[in-house]
């Protein structure tokens, strides 16, 4: 079975509607380069893809499969559900108006969907462009 680290991302827009910085570099690459870095040390991960808007130049990346998402699949399902969910809880990531969290950020589900197609993928761990410093300790079972 095939599992993948599929990494979201917007080189125009954060989550949270502002400008995007994940291309600033922090300790001589990139944020998205260390969050890759990172995404590749996962134990159980054959795969890492960066899926974006299509269109978007992503920076050089090492080892990395890129999926280009359809932009009219990516817009309208971003920013706005999370500000209205969030806004509920602004001192607390982990909650907000029906549950919503921090995970909520990486699912547009019809780009990660037709990227693990793609890539044959039967399993994948979310994450999101800015996670640089998630645990690649994490175990993948499959």
């Amino acid at each position: 079975m095939t599992a993948v680290a599929l990494i979201t991302t917007d080189l125009e827009t954060s989550p949270l509607g502002l400008p995007a910085r994940i291309t600033d570099t922090l300790a001589g690459r990139t944020v998205l380069a260390h969050t890759v870095a990172r995404a590749r040390r996962i134990e159980g991960i054959e795969q890492v893809v960066v899926v974006h808007p299509a269109g978007q130049a992503l920076p050089p990346l090492e080892g990395v499969a890129v999926f280009g998402a359809d932009p009219a699949t990516w817009a309208g399902i971003t920013a706005r559900r999370w500000h209205v969910g969030r806004q509920w809880a602004p001192r607390a990531w982990r909650g907000g108006l029906g549950g919503a969290t921090v995970f909520d950020e990486c699912l547009p589900a019809g780009p990660l969907v037709a990227a693990m197609q793609q890539f044959g993928a039967e399993h994948a761990i979310l994450l999101r462009d800015a996670w640089c410093l998630l645990d690649p300790q994490v175990r993948v079972a499959h």
